[in-house]
């Protein structure tokens, strides 16, 4: 080293042409001056912009970090015009309402009883479309067929997650999983009803890799929920439309919550109070979901 040169001059400033003084500070000011304008970058993020971008969060589970959906997805219903067939422009435009009340996602899961394939299709193309959030496509079907093409069309349109609903027994739910394994490269997620134990839940997480997400509509749902989080804290739990249980869901770790569209604005101001800290507003809120059961999109 040149004796004239300062031993605190580092390569990288000489290469900026930097004084050569031991009290040189430019580059010190340069990095505060950049750590300054991120701060301001965040402080210009909405309160609402931080809540929606907790549905985006990513989970660290067994298989890896993944982006998960989470947060308050209302479920769609089929809208129909006078002469019953599918309404794709009020479907839209329901979408569109959804968030804008702030809606983390939604979730379009209407069963084949009410519609045709073409029919769920095109529905699911006009919600992928017109969403700005992640997006829940799901197949209710008991017919095994019918839900491995549904899988590959919904797997075109690369949604957040694919739902399966249950079939007659343990052994058809297992079937429809790894069919739906095997068609679609997204998360899978399990529609889990009274009557199916949470092991078959596990075990079935740990053959199909990809069966991130559950959606358990059973009884006791609060010690069901407590019991995914000590055996299988790889899965990410949302719970059905029980507005009273949600801050207690919440603080028991589950993920999200699947309300009816009807309802999404009460559940969002629900879920946001408590994620900011309003535990006691979000109670005060219950007293709309006193005569409420799980919602009818699950039945």
């Amino acid at each position: 080293m040149n004796g004239d040169e300062p031993s605190c001059c580092s390569p990288r400033l000489k290469s900026l042409n930097f004084p050569h003084t031991p009290y040189d500070l430019t580059w010190v000011y340069t990095k505060l001056a950049f750590t300054r304008d991120i701060i301001v970058l965040l402080l210009m993020i909405s309160r609402r912009d931080f809540l929606n971008s907790v549905a985006l969060w990513p989970s660290h589970g067994r298989y890896g970090a993944q982006v998960l959906p989470r947060g308050v997805f209302p479920v769609l219903r089929p809208p129909y015009t006078i002469s019953k067939q599918l309404d794709l422009k009020a479907l839209s435009e329901e979408v569109i309402s959804l968030y804008r009340c702030g809606a983390h996602g939604v979730v379009w899961f209407p069963s084949a009883r009410e519609l045709t394939l073409a029919e769920i299709i095109a529905g699911a193309e006009i919600v992928m479309m017109t969403a700005n959030s992640p997006v829940i496509l799901g197949v209710h079907s008991a017919n095994i067929e019918f839900t491995r093409l549904y899988t590959r069309c919904a797997d075109r349109l690369k949604p957040a997650a694919i739902m399966v609903s249950p079939a007659a027994n343990a052994n058809s739910m297992a079937e429809h999983y790894r069919i739906v394994a095997g068609e679609c490269g997204v998360p899978i997620m399990a529609h889990v009803r009274h009557g199916v134990h949470i092991e078959f839940v596990l075990r079935m997480s740990h053959q199909i890799p990809a069966l991130r997400l559950v959606m358990d509509t059973a009884k006791h749902p609060l010690s069901r929920i407590s019991e995914y989080r000590r055996v299988a804290p790889h899965l990410s739990i949302f719970t059905s439309g029980q507005g009273r249980i949600l801050p207690d869901a919440l603080e028991r770790g589950a993920s999200g919550v699947m309300p009816p569209a009807s309802f999404a604005a009460a559940y969002l101001r629900i879920w946001n109070s408590c994620l900011g800290g309003q535990r006691g507003y979000a109670i005060g809120q219950l007293s709309q979901f006193a005569a409420q059961s799980s919602p009818l999109e699950f039945e």
